[in-house]
C-alpha cells in the first residue's frame, strides 16, 4: 500500500508504506523522518518544510506525471 498525502497548508508531504502501528519515529535530517513499526519496518515518511526542496534534475515537471493510480499510488492533497 502506497498512500501519499501532501499539504499546501502545512507545507508537509507524507509517504504511508503501510497501515501498521508507528512504534518510533527516526529523524534523518531537520525536516525528514521515518516512522518506524515495531518489527522494524518502514510505516512512512515524513517531510516537512517541502517547498524548500527542489525538484531533482531529470524528474517530470508538475502535469507531466503518469496519473498515480495507474502504478498503484494514492495521492491525497488537502
Amino acid at each position: 500500500m502506497l498512500h501519499i498525502e501532501h499539504s499546501q497548508k502545512a507545507d508537509a508531504l507524507y509517504i504511508h508504506f503501510s497501515e501498521k502501528e508507528v512504534f518510533t519515529t527516526k529523524a534523518v535530517s531537520n525536516d525528514i523522518s521515518f516512522d518506524i513499526a515495531k518489527d522494524g519496518t518502514l510505516v512512512g515518511i515524513d517531510v516537512q518544510c517541502v517547498s524548500q526542496f527542489r525538484q531533482p534534475v531529470g524528474l517530470a515537471r508538475k502535469g507531466q506525471l503518469p496519473n498515480p493510480t495507474s502504478v498503484g499510488v494514492q495521492l491525497v492533497t488537502a
